[in-house]
């Protein structure tokens, strides 16, 4: 939304997308999140938990995490489909297979509220491309904002990573609620 030339470079002409740590976090993040539909067992693996979420499998706040963390039974669910001639390729982070319904993880230090949601047209877009490809619209989809921060990554001993920061979850876990109307799509 902020750079036309730049999304068309990306997402037509197959340019290197944009980049950051962050974006590499939430990607790695969804790395996880794959793992766990697989072995939701691993959520009891303090060993596992320290290395990918950073966190004290005994501290209230991986506590509360863990028992708000959810996702449905397809992750990365691929949609590719053509919506009146325009060749749509979408990725759900977590897909309901039986109810037709996804669901939306986004990481960040930004917290994200109602209105940034029901604004949020990658939600509606994935709706319009389930409705083509299923047939079916998706009453609703949940997206859960997972909180993120920055921390000092400890002593260093090179001069280019004097200041750098390292991004971990904080365990808060924010739930949202999307409601669609066949009217939007």
């Amino acid at each position: 939304m902020s750079n036309k030339d730049r999304f068309r470079r990306e997402y037509f002409e197959n340019a290197d997308k944009l980049d950051s740590r962050y974006l590499r976090f939430g990607k790695g993040f969804a790395r996880i999140m794959e793992m766990l539909v697989e072995k939701p067992e691993l959520l009891k693996n303090a060993e596992w938990v320290m290395d990918n979420f950073g966190m004290d499998i005994k501290s209230s706040e991986y506590q509360n995490f863990a028992m708000d963390l959810r996702w449905y039974d397809t992750p990365e669910y691929e949609i590719r489909c053509d919506i009146n001639g325009v060749p749509v390729l979408a990725y759900l982070d977590s897909y309901n297979s039986r109810e037709n319904l996804f669901f939306e993880f986004k990481t960040g230090t930004q917290p994200w509220d109602r209105t940034k949601v029901q604004k949020h047209d990658q939600l509606l877009l994935y709706a319009t491309a389930l409705k083509w490809k299923t047939g079916k619209m998706p009453a609703y989809c949940d997206l859960d904002w997972i909180e993120t921060k920055e921390s000092d990554i400890g002593p260093v001993k090179d001069f280019w990573r004097d200041n750098e920061k390292k991004i971990n979850i904080t365990g808060r876990i924010k739930q949202f609620h999307r409601e669609f109307d066949e009217r939007e799509i």
